[in-house]
């Protein structure tokens, strides 16, 4: 029997999908694996080649695109009507949770020992004129934030996803499970790379929508390029379990943090008086409570 072929159009979630799913027998008996780069390293010149491709393709998964301006006629609304009446679409939610690590971003431009995953705790400590050892002993010894924050940062994660889901109109929902399982154990490395046990409730729940046996899926790796810790004060005032990560993990290997607050220090002193500024308006809460230690 000639197989039908599916792909996935995202970011770099969407390799591990297009893997968790390949591993349900069900799935992998109907579907070959057409290979889509992640979409924020597609050049704006290859898009429509691309697209021709995808026209193609009987099974197109996607995560909503919004930026039309980046991504050109990949935005999901042009992606709709492009691919209408000739691809069957699934749109599911691209996981994107900072519940658990609430200060953690992203700068434009700049990258620290975990890449291009940045602390704003550690921006503002650096621009309040903290020493290294200060800002470890501050923000990575003890707790200088309160539960409150951690609970109040949770839900305002989970509504955001929700409310995601409903702009994009997603055919798969994933909110719900970060507040069942979400909530009883870490489901995200960061705030942005799920952890295989979401990849593969993910993968179960576009088999289910595709009427396939929901036989569990095993997605074979981690997107764990960087796992940053979710600390013991964060696990307590959400109530999580005691334990698990406490390190931060770059490609497998342990970072201390003290060679992450000086390596992202160096990142900082390179940037431009604009963007020094624009940066201390970001997470202003967090910068009004580290001033006043």
């Amino acid at each position: 029997m000639t197989k039908k072929i599916f792909t996935v159009v995202g970011n770099c979630q969407a390799p591990f999908i297009a893997d968790a799913l390949r591993s349900n027998p069900a799935f992998a008996a109907e579907y070959s694996y057409q290979h889509t780069p992640a979409v924020h390293v597609i050049p704006k010149a290859e898009i429509n080649g691309y697209l021709e491709t995808m026209e193609r393709v009987d099974l197109v998964i996607h995560q909503p695109i919004l930026n039309a301006d980046r991504f050109g006629r990949l935005e999901t609304g042009q992606l709709r009507r492009r691919l209408a009446g000739k691809s069957a679409l699934v749109c599911i939610p691209s996981c994107y949770f900072d519940g658990y690590f609430p200060t953690i971003t992203m700068i434009a431009g700049l990258t620290t020992p975990a890449g291009g995953v940045h602390d704003m705790a550690v921006f503002h400590a650096f621009d309040l004129g903290w020493t290294v050892p200060q800002t470890v002993a501050r923000l990575y010894q003890q707790d200088p934030l309160k539960p409150m924050f951690y609970r109040r940062a949770f839900a305002r994660s989970l509504q955001g996803m929700q409310e995601r889901e409903e702009q994009a109109g997603v055919d798969i929902t994933l909110s719900d499970i970060f507040d069942t399982d979400g909530r009883s154990q870490i489901v995200m490395h960061q705030f942005n790379h799920p952890t295989g046990m979401l990849f593969n409730k993910i993968a179960a729940r576009i088999c289910a929508h595709l009427g396939l046996a929901e036989t569990e899926c095993v997605v074979p790796r981690e997107l764990d390029t960087v796992v940053w810790p979710v600390w013991p004060w964060v696990r307590a005032a959400l109530d999580l379990p005691e334990g698990g990560n406490d390190q931060l993990m770059v490609r497998g290997a342990p970072v201390a943090m003290e060679t992450f607050v000086a390596g992202a220090f160096e990142a900082y002193a390179t940037m431009q008086p604009a963007q020094r500024t624009a940066c201390r308006g970001r997470m202003p809460r967090v910068r009004e409570i580290l001033a006043a230690l």
